[in-house]
């Protein structure tokens, strides 16, 4: 906070096409330009601050436009007049927890509702959810994992994972993954699907559904509490609370911990980070809790490995 940032606790980063970094909070967005920090809260007065402060999400599109969720609802980021629109349907602020860039829109989910932004129609239409089970957690986490089926991956933090089919809206539960407590999801470039349970660290699934892995403190993990997984050129990335980061290699089963260590000004500042992002120039951004974002040059990754 001492250098600008708004609040110290990231909950997301985002390396817009510019070089620009946006960093969200629990208390207000931040711009950062490589040289200065700007701050954005929310102005009651103001219908064109940002909705909330609580920022959930940041995500820019194919047409570049930065999309921000908050607490409060979405908006979109006016770069010409440095200003955001707030988002609404049917009249009333748009609230979704996650968002998943598509080629020809954006897809935003809530909670048990899904949306889709249109590049051709500039506008934002309602997506039917379908299902035997009704959804009334929200939806954390969205991927695509089969772009030619049109099948979404969706977490729900503590109701599981599902499946969303876009073409019929079907809903369906992941029946291979029995955790509900999910914390995070990240799809391999080998079709895995790797996830953290909270507080029983990090499960390995294939394509097919097969457990092949289960990584805990019993064995690798310096904690189980995994709030962000990463695959950074074929490595994992996890995001401990308390443990600092852990970086695993699935072909040698091997792991390295980068953590803080008192006394040395080198280390990390703290050991609980709740977000990772790879930026264009394959930096990596740490988002912490309650110790601002820290960034690991891609070169570090030659000295780990």
């Amino acid at each position: 906070m001492k250098d600008g940032l708004s609040q110290s606790t990231v909950n997301c980063v985002l390396s817009d096409h510019q070089g620009v970094i946006w960093i969200g909070t629990s208390f207000g967005l931040n711009r950062f330009d490589r040289e200065r920090i700007m701050s954005y809260n929310n102005d009651k007065d103001n219908l064109f601050s940002i909705p909330g402060n609580d920022i959930i999400f940041l995500t820019e599109d194919i047409q570049h436009n930065i999309w921000i969720g908050t607490d409060r609802g979405l908006a979109r980021y006016d770069r010409s007049k440095d200003r955001f629109m707030r988002i609404t349907f049917a009249g009333l602020p748009l609230h979704v927890h996650s968002s998943v860039v598509t080629d020809n829109g954006v897809l935003f989910f809530g909670t048990g509702t899904a949306f889709r932004y249109s590049y051709v129609d500039n506008r934002i239409t309602f997506l039917p959810v379908n299902g035997p089970e009704r959804v009334t957690s929200a939806f954390t986490h969205a991927y695509i994992y089969d772009k030619q089926k049109q099948i979404v991956l969706l977490v729900c933090r503590r109701n599981g994972l599902w499946w969303y089919h876009l073409a019929t809206g079907k809903l369906e539960r992941i029946s291979f993954i029995p955790a509900k407590e999910i914390t995070s999801v990240c799809l391999d470039s080998s079709g895995n699907i790797w996830l953290s349970v909270y507080a029983d660290g990090v499960y390995g699934y294939t394509s097919a559904g097969d457990e092949f892995c289960h990584l805990n403190t019993g064995n690798l993990l310096s904690n189980d509490v995994v709030l962000d997984i990463k695959e950074i050129d074929g490595k994992l990335w996890l995001a401990t609370d308390g443990g600092g980061l852990n970086v695993y290699d699935p072909d040698t089963q091997g792991m390295r911990v980068i953590s803080h260590i008192p006394g040395n000004n080198n280390s990390l500042p703290v050991n609980s980070f709740g977000c990772l992002y790879n930026d264009q120039e394959k930096n990596i951004w740490a988002g912490s809790i309650r110790g601002g974002t820290d960034r690991f040059e891609k070169n570090l990754f030659l000295y780990l490995w």
